[in-house]
Formats: C-alpha cells, structure tokens, sequence
C-alpha cells in the first residue's frame, strides 16, 4: 500500500489513474477515462460465509467538468449505500477559470443521497433483497 502521494503525469492523457496491489493475484496499474472499484470482504450471515461488497470507489468527469472521485460504503444492514467522501478537481484549463479553487475540494461525510451514481454500483449494492 502507497502512504505518500506522488506527483505523476496521467497515463495517456486520461484524468485518472488506477493502481491495485493484490498481494499474491499481483498488480494492476492503469490510466482511466472513469472507473468503478469494489472491494468485497468474508462475512458471516445467517449461519454462512459469503463476499460482501463493502466499499465502491467510483471515478468519473461530472457535468461541469468536475472530476469526481466518491467512496460508497455498502452495508448489509442498511437500506442503501452511503456515499462517505468526495474529492473533486479540475484539469488544468478549467483550474485556470476557476482560481479561487484549492487544487481537490472534499467533501467528507455520511450521505444517503447518491443521486446519479446508483447505477454503477455493484448488483449486490443496489438489490433491495441482498440486505
């Protein structure tokens, strides 16, 4: 796992990067117009193991041109995800119009609002049975 951020030009012109580190399946690294990520834990429910999607990383240029990252928890108690965390930016041509902008904007927080990212959350996530 990576502790410190570093400065690196985007893959291909793309306006994210996405680097996985799976221990023993190995490693992905990649450059990304947008991207869902899911990790899913063993949990114990009525009496058997199964994989729980647990957390969604979802990358993607909003209207506006904003480029979102958001982190979603998924719990099997809740009646919804829960949007925890959004960072935003912006390129570099948009950065210039828009000076009075620090470099990312994040907004940290428990939302049940997840107002146009529902549909790119894992099946799992959305099916009202699955909770």
């Amino acid at each position: 796992m990576h502790t410190a951020a570093r400065r690196l030009e985007p893959p291909n012109g793309d306006p994210f990067k996405v680097h996985c580190d799976a221990s023993d399946a190995g490693q992905f690294q990649s450059g990304a117009r947008c991207a869902a990520i899911t990790v899913g834990q063993r949990i114990l429910r009525d009496g058997a193991e199964e994989m729980w999607d647990s957390v969604v990383v979802l990358c993607q240029e909003e209207e506006g041109g904003a480029l979102a990252i958001r982190i979603v928890l998924c719990h099997p108690d809740w009646d919804e995800p829960r949007e925890i965390a959004c960072l935003r930016s912006w390129s570099e041509l948009r950065y210039q119009e828009k000076r009075h902008l620090s470099a990312i904007w994040a907004k940290v927080g428990v939302s049940n609002r997840l107002v146009g990212i529902a549909t790119k959350l894992p099946d799992r996530a959305r099916r009202e049975d699955s909770y």
